[in-house]
C-alpha cells in the first residue's frame, strides 16, 4: 500500500492508475463486445452481465488505490461508474454501484460513509445525464465528457472536504485538486469517448446485421422468383425458395448451372441481352425458361446490375406469365372471333373517347356502313343516316352525354359503298368515370323485311280469323298466348293486347261444370297427344268478368313446313243455351214420360188407397183390442209412406195443378226443418234476410221441396254436422247457368259437410228413378226440379269433398200477403142427408160410414144419372139434401162434373163437393170455376172431410 508522500509522487501514481483503469475498461468493453455478438437478442441479459462486470472491475480499481490513511482509499472508481451511468444505463449502472458499495462497505474505516456516497453520487449522476441526453438526442463528444467528469469529481472533492474528518479533510481536498480537477475530468473524457466509438460501432453493425437479415428476408422468403447470377461467366451464384419450386432442381443443382441451361433463348440473344444491360439501368423481356420436367414455361424477366461486397452481379426477378399469355392468345382468337361474329351477325361497334377526343369501330361497323377501313369517324356515324333522322341523333347523342339518357334508335342510311338503303339499330352508353360512349349497332335490314312479310300475313290472317264465328286462340308450345279473335275476346272478356304471351289457363278459365275443378289444358294434351283434341262434356269456361258459359271446344297443333309442332290452335264456341234446351227437352222427356205413367194410374191407384186406408181406419174406430190396434197403427204408417210417394209421382204429370197463395217462406223454412230434423244428431243454423221478398208458391209442394232436400242433407252426415239453411233476396241479371229471366227472387241454398257427389254422377241426379242411396226411390230431386220448375223457378247444386249445396230460386211476387180466412173455420153442424157418387162401391161403403159417423145420413150413387134420378125423385117427395159428395170421373157414365153443371141447371143450391184419384186435375184445383163448393183428393181420411165440411155445412 503507498501512502501520501508528496504532491510530485502522488500525482504519478495517480496517472499509473488511470493507465490502469483505462485498460481496465478497455478490457470489460472487449469482453462487452464479444457479449453483445453472441446474445444480441437477449438485451436484458446482456446488461445483467455488463453491470456484474463493471462491479468487479470497480473491486479491482479499490484494490489498487492510494491510501492517504489507513481506513481511506482514493480511487478512480468514479470515472467507471459515472461513464456507466452516461452511456450504459439503469441496471448495469444499478448493479456496478451495488457491487462497489457492498465491497466498500466490507472495507470499513472511517471513510466508509464517504466512500460509499462517491459512488453513489457518481453513478447518479450519470443516470441523470445520460437520461437528458437520450430524451433531448443528443450524442455526447469530448468536450462534453471531460465537462462532465469535471462536474462530477468536483462534487466528489467537495464531499471529501465536508465529509472527512478534520483536519485531514482540508489536507487531502488540496492535495487531489489537481488530480479530480483536471487528470479525472481528462480520463473521463477519453474513456467516455471510447466507449461513444464503441457504441457507434455496435449500432453500425448491429444496422449491418438488420440489413443483411431484411436482403435473406426478401431475397430468400420472397414469392418472386429471383437470381443472382455472374455476368462474365453467366453462372449463378444464388437462387430464392421460389426458384427451386418453380424450376424444379435443388438449390445446389442451381448453383451450378448456367443462365443459358434455364433459358430457351440462343447465346447470341442472352450475351446481347447482358450488353445491352450494361448502359440500361434496367432491362425487361419475355422468354421462355426450361424446368426440370422439362416442361418450357413463358417468363417475364426484369434484370439490372446491382453491386455485392465489391463484385458485380446480375440480379434478375422472373414472372411466370405463362397464364397470361395463354389467355392473351385466348383474346386475340376471341377478337378475331367477335369480329367474324359480327360480320356474319351484321353486328358492330364503335367508341367515342371524350377526353382523348378519339374514335375507333369494329370491322363490322365499317362494313354495316359501307365505309372502308380507318375511314369511320364520328361525324360520318351522325351524317351517314338520312336527313330526317339526323337531329333526332344528335339530340340523343347530347342528351346521353349531358342526361345520361337513353340511346336506343333506328334509322335508314344509304351506304357509301354500293348506294344500297338500309335500316340500322343502334344503341348506346355513356360511361362518366372514363368520359366515353360505347355504341353497338346492327343492320337489321332483313329483320324489317321479314317483319313487313309477317305483318302483311299476320293482317291476311287476322281477316280471316275474324271472319270465323267461332272464338279461336293460337298458343306458342309454352302455352302463352300469341293471338285471339274478336269472338275470343267475347267469350273469354279479354281483349288480344291484354291476353298476348299470358299463360292460356289465366284468360281461358276453364272447369267442369258440375264439380268446379279445373279442366286439363287444352294446350298440353295437344302437345302430348300431337293431334287434335276435345274437351270432355259439361266443360264451363269462366270468363274474366265472371261469366260461365257451356263451351265445345276442339285443339290442334300448329305445324312448320318440317312438320314440326310450333304451337297450337284452340276453337270454341259458346253452347251454353244449346246445352241447356238439350238438357232441359231430355229432362223433359223424362217427366212427360213419367207424367203420363202417374197419370194414367192415379185414378185407380188413389180408389184402391183410399179404400184400403178407409176400412184401416174403420177398423181403428171399432177395435178395442190392444195388438190389433198396433197392427193398425203399423199399417197407417206405411199407408202415408205409399201416398206420398204416390203424390211425388203425381207432381210430374202435366195436369197437376198448384194450389197457390201469396205468402213469406220463413214459416215454411222454419217448419220444414224443425220436421225434416227432429230427433236426429244434426244440428241446423238457420239464417233468413230481414225483409224476405213475398212469393206465389203451394205450400205443401214447397214444403216437399225442402223437406226432401234436408232428409238428402241429413242423410249425407250419418255422424252428424250441420246443415246451414240461408234464404235471402235476389236480383238476377244474368243467371248463372239456370235459364232465368232477369228479375227479383227469393234464393234458398241448403248446405251439408257431407262427402259431396261425385262429378261424373252431378248431371242425372234430377233424373227420375236415378239414387245413390240403396234405399231411395230416386224421386226427391226429380220432384224438385219438377216441383220448382212449375214455380217457374229453378234449382242448382253445386258438390265437392266438403260437401253439397242445393239453392233453388223462386220468384218474387207482385201482391199482398194472403191469410186464411178466420170465418171459414166454423165447428161441423151435423144432421141432414148428404148424396154421394162414386162408381166404387168400396169408396161410397167407406164415404158412408164417416159421414154416418160424423152425424148425416147418406144416398148412395153409381154415377151422375143416378145421383139426378136421386134428386127428382126426393124434389117430388119434398126431401132436401144438405150437400153433395162427386166423383169426377166415372168410366162409362156421367162424371162429377156433367153432374154439378144439370144440378145447378135445376136451380139446387146446396154445397157440391168434387173427389177425384187424379189430383193433379184442375177441378181440384179450382173448383169453383166449375160450379163446386170445395174439393177433396183421394185417398182422404175422415178428419179431412171432417174439415171440409165444417167450412162450408152452418
Amino acid at each position: 500500500m503507498i501512502y501520501f508522500q508528496n504532491g510530485v509522487y502522488m500525482t504519478f501514481t495517480l496517472l499509473i492508475e488511470v493507465t490502469t483503469n483505462i485498460s481496465l475498461l478497455l478490457t470489460l468493453l472487449f469482453i462487452q463486445n464479444l457479449i453483445l455478438n453472441k446474445n444480441s437478442k437477449k438485451q436484458r441479459l446482456n446488461n445483467i452481465l455488463q453491470g456484474i462486470l463493471i462491479g468487479f472491475i470497480s473491486i479491482i480499481i479499490m484494490n489498487n488505490s492510494i491510501y492517504a490513511h489507513p481506513e481511506m482509499i482514493f480511487d478512480s472508481r468514479t470515472i467507471l461508474l459515472c461513464i456507466t451511468g452516461l452511456y450504459l444505463g439503469l441496471i448495469p449502472t444499478s448493479i456496478a454501484a451495488f457491487i462497489a458499495g457492498l465491497y466498500r462497505f466490507a472495507l470499513g474505516g472511517s471513510g466508509m460513509y464517504v466512500g460509499i456516497m462517491s459512488i453513489v453520487i457518481s453513478a447518479g449522476i450519470g443516470l441523470l445525464v445520460g437520461l437528458a441526453t437520450k430524451k433531448k438526442q443528443l450524442e455526447p463528444g469530448w468536450i462534453f465528457n471531460f465537462v462532465f467528469g469535471f462536474a462530477v469529481h468536483a462534487i466528489v472533492l467537495l464531499l471529501f472536504y465536508l465529509f472527512l474528518p478534520k483536519p485531514d479533510n482540508l489536507i487531502i481536498s488540496t492535495d487531489l485538486a489537481l488530480t479530480y480537477l483536471l487528470i479525472l475530468p481528462l480520463a473521463t473524457g477519453l474513456i467516455g469517448r471510447m466507449l461513444s466509438f464503441q457504441s457507434e460501432f455496435s449500432k453500425s453493425r448491429q444496422k449491418l446485421q438488420e440489413n443483411s437479415n431484411l436482403f435473406h428476408t426478401l431475397f430468400r422468403k420472397n414469392h418472386t422468383i429471383m437470381f443472382l447470377i455472374d455476368p462474365q461467366t453467366e453462372q449463378i451464384k444464388d437462387a430464392n425458395e421460389s426458384a427451386v419450386e418453380f424450376y424444379g432442381w435443388s438449390y445446389n443443382e442451381l448453383l451450378t448451372m448456367t443462365l443459358s441451361q434455364i433459358n430457351s433463348a440462343s447465346q447470341a440473344e442472352i450475351d446481347t441481352r447482358i450488353r445491352t444491360l450494361q448502359n440500361e439501368d434496367q432491362l425487361v423481356f419475355k422468354t421462355q425458361h426450361n424446368r426440370a420436367d422439362g416442361s418450357r414455361r413463358e417468363v417475364e424477366v426484369y434484370s439490372n446490375l446491382i453491386q455485392i461486397e465489391g463484385k458485380e452481379l446480375l440480379y434478375s426477378l422472373v414472372h411466370d406469365i405463362t397464364d397470361r399469355v395463354s389467355t392473351e392468345k385466348k383474346l386475340q382468337k376471341s377478337e378475331y372471333q367477335l369480329s367474324r361474329a359480327e360480320l356474319m351477325a351484321q353486328l358492330g361497334h364503335w367508341e367515342l373517347d371524350l377526353n382523348a377526343k378519339s374514335f375507333s369501330a369494329s370491322l363490322g361497323a365499317h362494313e354495316i356502313y359501307g365505309v372502308p377501313d380507318g375511314d369511320l369517324d364520328m361525324s360520318v356515324i351522325q351524317d351517314i343516316p338520312l336527313k330526317e333522322y339526323r337531329p333526332a341523333m344528335n339530340k340523343a347523342l347530347a342528351e346521353l352525354i349531358s342526361k345520361d339518357a337513353p340511346y336506343d334508335l333506328e334509322f335508314d342510311i344509304i351506304r357509301p359503298s354500293d348506294q344500297k338503303r338500309s335500316t340500322i339499330h343502334s344503341t348506346a352508353q355513356y360511361d362518366k368515370d372514363t368520359n366515353t360512349v360505347f355504341g353497338v349497332i346492327h343492320d337489321i335490314t332483313r329483320f324489317k323485311q321479314a317483319e313487313e312479310e309477317i305483318r302483311v300475313e299476320r293482317e291476311r290472317l287476322r281477316v280471316t280469323l275474324q271472319s270465323i264465328g267461332d272464338g279461336v286462340i293460337t298458343t306458342d308450345n309454352n302455352g302463352r298466348i300469341q293471338m285471339m279473335n274478336q269472338v275470343a275476346e267475347r267469350l273469354t272478356g279479354w281483349s288480344n293486347s291484354e291476353s298476348f304471351m299470358k299463360p292460356l289457363p289465366e284468360v281461358f278459365n276453364i272447369v267442369n261444370e258440375y264439380s268446379r275443378q279445373p279442366c286439363p289444358n287444352p294446350v298440353e294434351l295437344v302437345l302430348n297427344t300431337k293431334g287434335i283434341i276435345e274437351l270432355a262434356n259439361y266443360t264451363m269456361l269462366i270468363s274474366k268478368d265472371g261469366r260461365e258459359l257451356i263451351i265445345a271446344d276442339s285443339g290442334a297443333p300448329i305445324k312448320d313446313n318440317k312438320g314440326e309442332i310450333i304451337g297450337t290452335i284452340l276453337v270454341f264456341r259458346d253452347t251454353t243455351e244449346k246445352q241447356r234446351t238439350q238438357d232441359r227437352i231430355i229432362r223433359a222427356e223424362k217427366l212427360e214420360s213419367l207424367g203420363v205413367l202417374a197419370g194414367g194410374i192415379a185414378h185407380d191407384f188413389n180408389n184402391l188407397l183410399a179404400g184400403i186406408f178407409g176400412y184401416m181406419e174403420l177398423a181403428q174406430l171399432e177395435n178395442t183390442n190392444e195388438k190389433v190396434r198396433e197392427y193398425l197403427d203399423q199399417s197407417v204408417k206405411v199407408y202415408k209412406r205409399t201416398v206420398d210417394l204416390t203424390k211425388q209421382l203425381l207432381t210430374f204429370s202435366k195436369g197437376n195443378i198448384l194450389n197457390r197463395k201469396i205468402g213469406n217462406l220463413s214459416t215454411v223454412i222454419q217448419d220444414a226443418a224443425n220436421f225434416a230434423l227432429s230427433g236426429s244428431i244434426v244440428t241446423c243454423d238457420i239464417r233468413i234476410e230481414d225483409n224476405l221478398y213475398l212469393c206465389s208458391y203451394d205450400e205443401n209442394q214447397i214444403g216437399q221441396v225442402l223437406d226432401n232436400l234436408l232428409i238428402n242433407a241429413k242423410q249425407a252426415m250419418p255422424d252428424g254436422g250441420t246443415i246451414k239453411i240461408k234464404a235471402k233476396n235476389l236480383t238476377l241479371d244474368l243467371p248463372k247457368n239456370l235459364n232465368l229471366p232477369k228479375g227479383h227472387y227469393v234464393g234458398i241454398s241448403i248446405s251439408d259437410t257431407g262427402p259431396g257427389i261425385p262429378s261424373d254422377l252431378i248431371p242425372r241426379i234430377f233424373d227420375p228413378f236415378f239414387s245413390t242411396k240403396q234405399m231411395g226411390s230416386g224421386l226427391g230431386l226429380a220432384t224438385c226440379f219438377s216441383i220448382l220448375e212449375k214455380h217457374d223457378g229453378a234449382i242448382d247444386v253445386y258438390s265437392n269433398k266438403n260437401g253439397t249445396t242445393f239453392t233453388f230460386y223462386i220468384p218474387a211476387a207482385q201482391g199482398f200477403l194472403e191469410e186464411d180466412d178466420p170465418s171459414l173455420q166454423n165447428d161441423i153442424v151435423a144432421g141432414g142427408k148428404i148424396l154421394i157418387m162414386d162408381d166404387e162401391p168400396s169408396i161410397r161403403v167407406i164415404l158412408g160410414e164417416y159421414l154416418k159417423t160424423i152425424g148425416f145420413e147418406v144416398t148412395e150413387a153409381s154415377d151422375g144419372q143416378e145421383l139426378l134420378d136421386i134428386l127428382k125423385t126426393a124434389h117430388m117427395q119434398g126431401i132436401q139434401y144438405k150437400a153433395a159428395i162427386l166423383d169426377l170421373t166415372i168410366p162409362g157414365g156421367m162424371g162429377g162434373v156433367a153432374a154439378v153443371k144439370e144440378i145447378r141447371n135445376r136451380g139446387y143450391t146446396f154445397p157440391v163437393f168434387a173427389t177425384s184419384g187424379y189430383s193433379e186435375d184442375s177441378v181440384i184445383s179450382d173448383p169453383e170455376q166449375y160450379g163446386f163448393t170445395g174439393s177433396l183428393s183421394k185417398p182422404f181420411k175422415m178428419k179431412d172431410l171432417s174439415s171440409l165440411l165444417s167450412r162450408y155445412l152452418k
